[in-house]
């Protein structure tokens, strides 16, 4: 009886839980109204990617904020998406007590991305070795179905950071075609081209989003003007300065 009592009780409080976090989204910080009922366009939320180095892990890390931003640009040069700001998939993290790691798991991933109202959830990890290369796995999930979509992987130099997410989200709006149901539009790409100090500039826009995070607007600001100082046409870097700029 007692352990009958029990199993009750936690679905009750799941089911409490879940429907809080609900509540909450439209309180997210940096949150965006639900989109228009005539919009047709597939609606996409990227995690924060997961990041593992053979030597100087932590250094690396801010690669796990920055790359999500990157490709949420590129995403977001494809007029048939609609990208769901970060802070939604944060909130709800938080309310269900999940790490991004927990994220790797497609029916969580899933059932994050119902939650936010996304139909598709993009999640990714990045693995650095000894050599400073660099390999990324994407995978696209359908929040409605927990079935992977789309799943691809690139390596490259970390120092060529910035174009291995540009080619990611070009081959992404290309080939995973969540609207099948729509004329295909133009599409542009939001990269800008390589840079020289492309792994810097992702460093700078991963630590900005962090201090952002962490609502210290001024010292983001700071961050993304110097990755703006490297690469001053990085839609990324510009995209970002004008959301810490409308949250003064």
């Amino acid at each position: 009886m007692a352990t009958h009592c029990f199993a009750r009780s936690s679905r009750i409080a799941n089911r409490a839980l879940l429907t809080t976090a609900t509540f909450l989204l439209p309180l997210a910080r940096g949150g965006t109204q639900p989109a228009p009922t005539d919009d047709r366009r597939a609606s996409i939320a990227v995690a924060d990617f997961t990041v593992s180095a053979l030597r100087d892990a932590a250094e690396w890390g801010p690669l796990g904020k920055g790359m999500p931003q990157i490709l949420m640009t590129e995403l977001g040069a494809n007029q048939d998406l609609r990208i769901v700001e970060r802070e939604r998939i944060q909130t709800v993290l938080d309310e269900l007590k999940l790490s991004r790691s927990d994220l790797a798991d497609p029916t969580t991933a899933a059932r994050v991305g119902k939650l936010i109202g996304a139909r598709y959830i993009v999640t990714g990890s990045a693995n650095i070795d000894r050599r400073n290369r660099i390999r990324l796995d994407v995978r696209g999930i359908r929040t409605e179905t927990s079935v992977q979509e789309y799943a691809d992987n690139l390596m490259g130099d970390a120092d060529d950071v910035l174009q291995l997410i540009a080619r990611i989200g070009e081959k992404m709006s290309r080939n995973f075609d969540p609207t099948p149901f729509d004329a295909p539009s133009g599409r542009s790409s939001g990269s800008t081209g390589p840079t020289k100090e492309g792994l810097r500039v992702a460093m700078l826009i991963g630590n900005a989003i962090d201090l952002q995070d962490r609502r210290d607007v001024d010292g983001a600001t700071k961050l993304v003007r110097q990755a703006l100082a490297i690469a001053p046409d990085n839609p990324s870097a510009r995209a970002l300065l004008a959301s810490l700029q409308q949250a003064k």
